[in-house]
């Protein structure tokens, strides 16, 4: 990362996470739902080491098994964020299995 990505306060926009020097991703991809047990669960056993060498997480590389995900996505910005959500999505409309929602506590998965 770097260059146009920093030039942007980490406050100004939902992404927190611009003083990053990278963005890693890391995914398993299976055409028969036979191979669904195994990728997953290789998925899980990769994704903790991943985290021990990084802050934050990418909201455009959901995980469902992200713990405290409003803070791993947002940061600082969650708290804001909730509030807009507030003000202009009152009804939820706008939403996703870890999506901000302005009716449950941050970092809890909502229904």
């Amino acid at each position: 990362m770097g260059g146009k990505v920093r030039a942007v306060n980490p406050c100004e926009t939902a992404f927190y996470y611009r003083n990053s020097d990278f963005i890693i991703g890391i995914e398993t991809v299976w055409e028969d739902c036979l191979f669904e047990p195994e990728n997953r669960a290789w998925m899980a056993a990769r994704f903790p080491y991943l985290r021990s060498l990084t802050t934050g997480s990418y909201i455009n590389f959901p995980y469902l098994c992200t713990d405290h995900y409003m803070d791993a996505y947002y940061g600082e910005n969650k708290e804001r964020l909730i509030e807009i959500k507030k003000r202009y999505d009152p009804c939820n409309l706008f939403r996703f299995p870890q999506s901000i929602r302005a009716d449950h506590p941050p970092g809890q998965l909502p229904e």
